[in-house]
């Protein structure tokens, strides 16, 4: 079934069209369950290397988060100190490691996405291709966007350390941590805004393969009167992250803990990798009509199905 419904078009299950912000999140949670199985094995395949290291270094106490974790409240600072340090070292670390193997997985599922949604099936191993042989778009891209993602990963942590020791401070310095979170929102919020007009740039790598500027500009264009659902979709990501990472506390077992965060972070991952394609079709249908231009190749190439 095939139906034109003022800006929408629908095939078979999937809409393709300018939608609000509900009818995208909708979409999205259809693609996710209908190829989850495929979306699921092309994440953990390109982030194997990063879920290695990231385990490795916990468990071998490099990066001590399990120390943090066990460790006592009471503990003088002087003792904490060097622990703090070595998290600290060892978060930056991570992150730019999340980053660059984050791209590249996110870069096989773009693929794999875009491809389903529009019913043009592709393997997993064809979509993790497409993302290594597009290495060179992909790492000007990404050096060309560092920057900011960093400075909001790092305002991320910040707000994440405020809140957290708002919460459970019990009354200790809550005004200092009041003003540490309020900052840090006041501070992720301007820089929402202000990365989301390239909420679309690896999209765009992938699928028009542009890279650099003109990936930028292109993205800035097509974002145009949606800014408000790229910020729903980047501040709700966080906001989920932050409540799963809290919901976790309550597991007795740090490890497991961890590992239960993991996997609820990747599945938001994917997720949301999803719904930033749905955006970018959509956002291409509100600019360029690309909902009309599919409904004219379909019933161009299947004349009959389009008549019945």
């Amino acid at each position: 079934m095939r139906e034109f419904i003022g800006w929408r078009v629908e095939i078979v299950q999937y809409c393709i069209g300018n939608m609000n912000l509900g009818e995208l999140l909708d979409v999205a949670f259809q693609v996710f369950r209908d190829h989850f199985k495929a979306l699921l094995t092309v994440a953990l395949v390109a982030m194997s290397p990063y879920i290695c290291l990231y385990f490795a270094a916990i468990l071998s106490g490099v990066w001590p988060v399990l120390e943090l974790m066990v460790m006592p409240t009471s503990v003088d600072w002087e003792q904490v100190h060097p622990y703090i340090v070595r998290y600290y070292y060892g978060y930056v670390c991570i992150v730019i490691m999340w980053y660059i193997i984050g791209t590249f997985a996110g870069g096989a599922l773009t693929f794999l996405i875009a491809n389903n949604y529009l019913e043009r099936p592709v393997s997993e191993k064809r979509a993790l291709r497409v993302a290594v042989s597009k290495w060179w778009p992909l790492t000007k891209t990404m050096v060309c966007y560092g920057p900011l993602f960093l400075v909001l990963a790092y305002i991320q942590k910040v707000v994440d350390f405020g809140i957290r020791s708002l919460i459970f401070s019990f009354g200790n310095n809550t005004i200092s941590y009041a003003v540490v979170s309020g900052v840090g929102i006041l501070l992720m919020v301007l820089f929402g805004f202000f990365a989301v007009r390239y909420f679309l740039i690896f999209e765009l790598v992938i699928l028009e393969d542009l890279s650099g500027r003109k990936a930028f500009k292109r993205s800035a264009m097509l974002m145009k009167g949606a800014y408000g659902k790229g910020f729903f979709l980047l501040f709700f990501h966080t906001a989920l992250s932050f409540v799963a990472e809290s919901a976790c506390k309550f597991v007795s077992i740090p490890l497991l803990q961890l590992v239960i965060n993991f996997a609820a972070s990747i599945l938001m991952i994917i997720y949301f990798v999803v719904a930033g394609n749905i955006l970018y079709f959509a956002n291409r249908s509100r600019h360029e009509n690309f909902d009309i231009e599919i409904l004219t190749q379909r019933t161009t190439d299947e004349p009959s199905m389009a008549a019945g």
